[in-house]
C-alpha cells in the first residue's frame, strides 16, 4: 500500500511498527493511521487533498467521518487540528525546507486544542514527540501572527471578493470592489480591500494582516458574480471565519452584496443575511446609508471629532481672554457653553463605549445643544439594535449548539435521533441536507439485500440489489418478480421485500409497488424499513419514528383481519421493528408477530393470536433494557412443537438474549457481538460464529439478514456456504457497526 505525502505528495515509506512514515521527497515525518480496508485510506488522502488545496471545511468533514468510524486514532484528531488552524506547508525557496503557515488564526494556543489533547492521549511515545513538535511550530507561528495583528490600527469594513478569473486576469468582482472601496474610504472608513492593502505583502505574510481586519471590522462586504467565486477557496476561508466571529460577537454584521446572478446561488450560510443586488437602481446610496447605521462614528468623525475640541480649545482661550479683561468672568451663557460641552463630551464617551442608555439619557438632559436630541435618538436606536443583535446571537448559539449534538448522534451512528434532530434544525446551516444523509444512513444500516419468495412447492423467484444499485435475480432460483423495477429519479435500491411484484426501496424513501400490492392510492414514501412476509400484510416504518401498513392481502378470507395491526399505529420513537408470520398455504393467518425497537432502548410487541406462548413471549420482551436490535421469527422450526416463536434480542453491551417457546431463555455474554441473525452472529473481528461454539463460519463478514450472509468483498451467500452467490455494493454502515 502507497501513502503520499500530505505535505508534498511524493511516496511515504512507512515504519510498520510504529506506523511514523518518512517523506522520500522533503524528508518530513508523519504519522500514519492503520486502516482494516481500502475505503479507509482513500477518504484520508481525499480530506489530506482538500487539507493541500486550503479546502478546510471539506476536509474537517472527513477527517470527523474518520473520527467517528476509527476513535482511537490520534492521526484523525491531529488532521481536525490542522483544518482549525489552517495549516498548509509551503517551501523555503532559500532552504528547500517545507515549513507550516497558519491560514486560520486562532486567539486560543494550539496547546489547548481539545483535538489536540486528545492525539496525544491516544498516542504512542514516538507519535506523541512528533505531534508534539509540529504543535510548538504552529503556536508560535500563531504567536508571531497574533503579536503583529495587534500592532495593526482597527478597520472599520473587510471587503470579500475574487481576484482574479479561471485565466488568471483581473475578475470583474475585483473592480467592483474597488469602486467600493473608494467610494467607503472616501465616507471617511477604513476598509480593507486585500488588492490595495496586502499590496505591499508577501503572500505567506497575508495572515496577520487578514486576521486583524477580521476581528476588528463591524462590517464585512462580499462582493460576488457568480456561485464559483464565492465559494472559491480564500473567498470562503474569509467569510466562514468573519460569521465564526459574528457568534461571540453580534455587533459584526456580514452583508453579501451580487451582481449578474441569483440570489439562490448564494451560499447557505447567507439565508439569514440581507443580500443586495449591486445592478439594482440606489443600491449605493442605500449601502452607505445602511452602513452608517451600523458604524455611526468611523475613523473621519474620529479626526472630525478632534479637530473640533482644538477649535474650540482656541475659541474658549479666546472668549477666557476677553472675559477675564472685562471682568465678566461668571457670564451665565459661558458659563452653560462650556458645561454643556464637557457634557456632551462624556455623552459621546458613554456612546463610544458601548453604553447606549447612559448615552441617551446623557443626550437627553442637554437637549437642545448641538445635535444632542439626533444622538439621543441615535443612541436609543442603537440600544434597541444591541438587543435584538444579543438575542439573534442567543438564538444562534442555541441552534449551533443543537446543531453540533445532532452532528454527534450523526456521527456516533445514531442515524434515527440524529434524523429527528436535523429535522426539528428547519434547515439552520446544512441541516436539511444531513437529515437526508442520516436517513439514508439510517435506511442502508436496515436493509434487505436478498430475499426468496416461495412457499410450499411454488416458488416466485430469489433476488437481490446488485452492486450496480438494480435488482437482479440468482441463477438459482430465477424468477420476474422484479419486472420493471429499475433505478430512476428515487435513486438506486437500498432495500427489497418479497412480495409479487417484489416491494423496492430507494434512497430517497420511495417504495416501489407498495400502491399495487396494498390496493392503496400511491406509493409510500419517506419510508426508512419495510418487512412483508410473503403473502402476508406489509409492514414499513416513516421516517417520523411509526409504523404504517397496507390492506390484508386476502380480504375474502375469513381467517385473515387487520384488527392485531391496530395497535402499531399508536407506536412512536421506533427506530427498527422485525415482523414475523406463517400462514395456510396460501390460505389466512396462522400466526404473527411485531416487535419494535423505540429508540430508548425498550421494545413493544404485537401478536396475531394469543397462543400459549404469548404472555411468556410479552414477559420476555418487556424485561428487555437498552436493547440494539431485535429480531422474532414465526414458523414451524426443526425440532419444534408445532407452530412457534423465536426471539432473539442484543443489548448496548453486546449481550444477546434468546427467548423460544419451546425452549425458554438463554443468554450469551462475551461474545463481542456487533449483529447477529437467529442462531448466529457476527463479533468484532468480523467473523461469523454460532452462538455456543467458538467455531469460524465465515471470515469478513458484514451483513447478515435471514439465508444470507456477505463478506467484506462484498460477496453474497447463501446458508453460510463457501459457494458464491453473487456480488453486491457494501455500504459503510455495515462497516462502522461496533
Amino acid at each position: 500500500m502507497v501513502y503520499k505525502c500530505k505535505i508534498c505528495g511524493g511516496s511515504m515509506t512507512v515504519d510498520p511498527k510504529t506506523q511514523i512514515a518518512v517523506c522520500e521527497y522533503c524528508g518530513t515525518k508523519q504519522v500514519l493511521p492503520r486502516f482494516s480496508d481500502d475505503s479507509g485510506r482513500i477518504l484520508f488522502e481525499r480530506g489530506n487533498h482538500y487539507l493541500s488545496v486550503s479546502e478546510y471545511d471539506k476536509a474537517e468533514n472527513i477527517f470527523n467521518q474518520l473520527v467517528a468510524s476509527n476513535p482511537n486514532d490520534p492521526e484523525f484528531y491531529w488532521d481536525l487540528v490542522l483544518c482549525k488552524y489552517g495549516v498548509t506547508f509551503v517551501c523555503d525557496p532559500q532552504t528547500g525546507k517545507y515549513i507550516p503557515t497558519c491560514n486560520r488564526t486562532h486567539f486560543s494556543s494550539i496547546l489547548n486544542d481539545t483535538n489536540y489533547q486528545k492525539a496525544i492521549e491516544l498516542s504512542t511515545p514516538d507519535k506523541a514527540s512528533l505531534y508534539k513538535d509540529n504543535a510548538e511550530t504552529i503556536n508560535n507561528i500563531q504567536k508571531g501572527i497574533l503579536a503583529l495583528s495587534r500592532k495593526e490600527k482597527p478597520f472599520d469594513i473587510f471587503i470579500s471578493y475574487k481576484e482574479t478569473d479561471a485565466e488568471g486576469n483581473r475578475s470583474r468582482d475585483s473592480v467592483a470592489a474597488q469602486e467600493l472601496y473608494e467610494k467607503l474610504t472616501a465616507e471617511g472608513y477604513k476598509v480593507f480591500f486585500s488588492r490595495i492593502t496586502l499590496e505591499d505583502k508577501l503572500g505567506t505574510q497575508y495572515e496577520p494582516y487578514i486576521y486583524a481586519a477580521l476581528s476588528s471590522s463591524k462590517v464585512m462586504l462580499t462582493v460576488c458574480s457568480s456561485k464559483e467565486y464565492i465559494e472559491s477557496v480564500w473567498v470562503k476561508n474569509e467569510w466562514s471565519r468573519f460569521l465564526t466571529l459574528r457568534q461571540s460577537d453580534p455587533s459584526k454584521e456580514l452583508i453579501p452584496l451580487y451582481f449578474d446572478m441569483s440570489e439562490s446561488d448564494l451560499p447557505e450560510e447567507f439565508a439569514i443575511l440581507s443580500a443586495q443586488n449591486m445592478k439594482k437602481e440606489g443600491f449605493e446610496q442605500e449601502l452607505i446609508r445602511g452602513i452608517k447605521k451600523l458604524i455611526p462614528l468611523p475613523v473621519m468623525l474620529a479626526a472630525k471629532r478632534k479637530k473640533q475640541k482644538k477649535t474650540l480649545g482656541i475659541t474658549a482661550a479666546v472668549l477666557g481672554g476677553i472675559l477675564l479683561v472685562g471682568g465678566l468672568i461668571s457670564f451665565p451663557f459661558v458659563k452653560s457653553y462650556i458645561n454643556n460641552d464637557k457634557a456632551y463630551q462624556a455623552a459621546l464617551k458613554l456612546y463610544e463605549n458601548g453604553d447606549y442608555t447612559g448615552a441617551a439619557d446623557a443626550f437627553g438632559a442637554i437637549s437642545g445643544y448641538k445635535n444632542a436630541d439626533e444622538m439621543k435618538e441615535n443612541s436609543l436606536n442603537a440600544e434597541e439594535k444591541r438587543i435584538e443583535d444579543e438575542k439573534a446571537a442567543n438564538e444562534e448559539r442555541i441552534q449551533n449548539e443543537k446543531y453540533e449534538a445532532a452532528m454527534q448522534l450523526y456521527y456516533d451512528g445514531n442515524y434515527p435521533e440524529a434524523a429527528w434532530a436535523l429535522r426539528d434544525m428547519n434547515g439552520y446551516k446544512d441541516s436539511a441536507e444531513m437529515q437526508k444523509k442520516a436517513e439514508l444512513a439510517w435506511r442502508e444500516s436496515l436493509a434487505t439485500v436478498a430475499v426468496e419468495i416461495n412457499l410450499s412447492a411454488s416458488s416466485h423467484g430469489a433476488y437481490y440489489i446488485s452492486a450496480n444499485g438494480s435488482v437482479e435475480t440468482f441463477d438459482y432460483n430465477p424468477g420476474n418478480a422484479n419486472d420493471g423495477i429499475r433505478i430512476n429519479e428515487h435513486g438506486e435500491i437500498v432495500s427489497i421485500a418479497a412480495g409479487v411484484p417484489l416491494y423496492a426501496l430507494y434512497e430517497d424513501g420511495y417504495v416501489a409497488n407498495s400502491a399495487i400490492n396494498n390496493r392503496l392510492e400511491a406509493d409510500w414514501e419517506n419510508i426508512i424499513q419495510i418487512s412483508a412476509p410473503f403473502n402476508s400484510t406489509s409492514i414499513a416504518l416513516t421516517n417520523e419514528g411509526k409504523l404504517v401498513y397496507g390492506n390484508i392481502q386476502n380480504p375474502g378470507n375469513e381467517k385473515d383481519t387487520d384488527s392485531w395491526l391496530e395497535e402499531v399505529s399508536n407506536w412512536t420513537d421506533i427506530i427498527s421493528f422485525s415482523y414475523g408470520a406463517e400462514r395456510y398455504g396460501y390460505g389466512g393467518l396462522e400466526d404473527a408477530a411485531i416487535v419494535g425497537l423505540k429508540s430508548d432502548g425498550t421494545v413493544v410487541a404485537t401478536f396475531y393470536d394469543n397462543n400459549s406462548y404469548s404472555k411468556s413471549a410479552k414477559d420476555f420482551l418487556n424485561s428487555l433494557k437498552n436493547i440494539k436490535k431485535v429480531n422474532i421469527a414465526v414458523g414451524y422450526f426443526v425440532g419444534a412443537s408445532g407452530c412457534s416463536i423465536q426471539i432473539t434480542a442484543m443489548d448496548t453491551n453486546g449481550i444477546l438474549y434468546y427467548f423460544s417457546s419451546d425452549s425458554g431463555i438463554s443468554t450469551y455474554e462475551n461474545l463481542n457481538c456487533i449483529d447477529f441473525s437467529f442462531g448466529d452472529y457476527i463479533d468484532e473481528s468480523h467473523s461469523l460464529l454460532r452462538y455456543d461454539s467458538d467455531k469460524i463460519i465465515l471470515e469478513d463478514v458484514v451483513y447478515l439478514s435471514g439465508d444470507f450472509t456477505i463478506t467484506r468483498s462484498g460477496t453474497i451467500y447463501k446458508y453460510y456456504t463457501e459457494n458464491t452467490m453473487a456480488k453486491t455494493k457494501i455500504k459503510d454502515v455495515w462497516l462502522d457497526r461496533r
